[in-house]
């Protein structure tokens, strides 16, 4: 018996695949958006505008473009790798599986987490602030 561990071949992108990229286009220029949220963000905290409602919408902003980001480009992958194993075919040989593409997932939802522990602490401060 022979084992191949890698085979290169060119797949045709499914319909779906290409919705995929066509929803990550514009996702793409979301994170730019998200990005410079971030950096707004950073420059807000060196002026010591730490827990203000703006950086909020700026770190939710930064935490879901980039999660949604790293789903689609998970996704893309997954549909590739499906495709090429539909298309390959080798007669005599079994071909198993596909080990594609998985996404961080600790680093996709750490972000959304921090940024949602964030805004839970600027109503806390909100609400310090009108107490008396």
């Amino acid at each position: 018996p022979y084992t191949v561990t890698e085979i290169e071949t060119y797949a045709k992108p499914s319909a779906w695949y290409i919705l995929v990229i066509g929803l990550a286009i514009p996702g793409l220029f979301f994170f730019l958006i998200g990005f410079y949220s971030l950096i707004r963000l950073l420059i807000s905290i060196s002026r010591r505008k730490v827990f203000i409602p703006a950086n909020v919408l700026r770190l939710r902003w930064f935490a879901y473009t980039s999660a949604s980001l790293k789903i689609l480009t998970a996704i893309g992958e997954w549909l590739t790798g499906s495709a090429a194993m539909n298309q390959i075919s080798i007669p005599g040989y079994k071909i198993i599986s596909y080990v594609g593409y998985s996404p961080d997932w600790v680093a996709i939802i750490l972000p959304i987490l921090f940024a949602e522990i964030f805004a839970i602490g600027v109503k806390m401060k909100e609400e310090q602030d009108l107490t008396i």
